[in-house]
């Protein structure tokens, strides 16, 4: 059993346990300012808890963040490079993954973007290429539903 810490500011969602099988347990000192923060934008309850614990258990602090460009652009406003921006293509009637790019790519986030969908992959494709033409740092693209082995692929070289 882990107790995740997620910082908590409005907007945002809070504390939850997990129980991760043979997963490595990663720092859960909430004023950690070491560890790199992973926001997390997904509308969906499950995915969006799934993604934090897969994070968290990398060492990741997380932060998810809720799917409005508002709140959004307010969540990643103290990123730093070392920070990653997980995505969800479709996120409801407020926004999308296409807002979302394009919203980053105008504030200049330097930080790491990840794109996921559990619906067609052309979406993700064209997510993906926009905030590649965007010149965003992508890590890559996730079919759903994600695991961590596919999320520590794609994270596991910083410098991409």
């Amino acid at each position: 059993m882990k107790t995740v810490h997620r910082r908590q500011k409005a907007g945002k969602i809070g504390r939850c346990t997990y129980m991760l099988r043979g997963v490595p347990s990663g720092p859960n000192d909430p004023d950690e300012q070491q560890s790199p923060v992973a926001f997390v934008i997904e509308d969906d309850a499950a995915s969006r808890d799934l993604v934090c614990a897969c994070l968290e258990s990398m060492g990741f602090q997380t932060e998810a963040l809720q799917p409005s460009l508002k709140a959004i652009e307010k969540g990643v406003a103290s990123a730093v490079a070392r920070d990653v921006v997980v995505i969800d293509v479709m996120l409801g009637p407020a926004c999308d993954g296409f807002d979302v790019v394009r919203m980053l790519a105008d504030r200049r986030f330097a930080g790491r973007v990840v794109v996921m969908s559990g619906y067609r992959t052309d979406y993700l494709n064209l997510v993906h290429s926009m905030a590649d033409a965007f010149r965003l740092r992508i890590a890559g693209a996730l079919e759903k539903p994600v695991t961590i082995s596919t999320l520590q692929q794609l994270l596991a070289d910083p410098s991409v």
